[in-house]
């Protein structure tokens, strides 16, 4: 069976040239190009295209910033800012993924073990032979 991709995965969408203002709760996932201002609260996973600017407090399973976000973010899975996104607020998250060239200005508070979620990546072992001893 084929695996979905992000695309595939979401179910609302907020176009180009499109202003939402007020709170928003949405079942599943959502793709933000336009305008939402307030607060927002997705179940599954947000993701803020290139055009997409946000001026809102989020609550998320998941993130991916391609845009401008403004505003604290609380994603109890994963955030992730991609190359050239702009993003001011705090985030509380498990697993932070920041690309270079992101415009980050903010603080961020890790929470839960990502060692449990399956998200950390695995420590590099050191063969004994290969140890250096002082």
């Amino acid at each position: 069976m084929k695996e979905k991709s992000r695309e595939d995965m979401i179910n609302s969408v907020i176009g180009q040239g499109s202003v939402l203002k007020g709170t928003a709760e949405i079942q599943g996932s959502i793709r933000i190009d336009g305008e939402v201002e307030g607060n927002l609260t997705v179940t599954e996973m947000l993701v803020v295209g290139k055009s997409g600017v946000v001026r809102a407090d989020v609550k998320a399973k998941s993130m991916i910033v391609g845009g401008r976000v403004f505003g604290n973010v609380s994603a109890s899975k994963r955030v992730e800012l991609e190359a050239g996104c702009h993003m001011e607020g705090d985030v509380t998250t498990t697993s932070l993924v920041i690309a270079e060239g992101v415009f980050f200005q903010g603080s961020c508070r890790m929470n839960g073990d990502p060692a449990k979620s399956g998200d950390a990546p695995q420590a590099a072992r050191i063969p004994e032979e290969t140890k250096v001893s002082g």
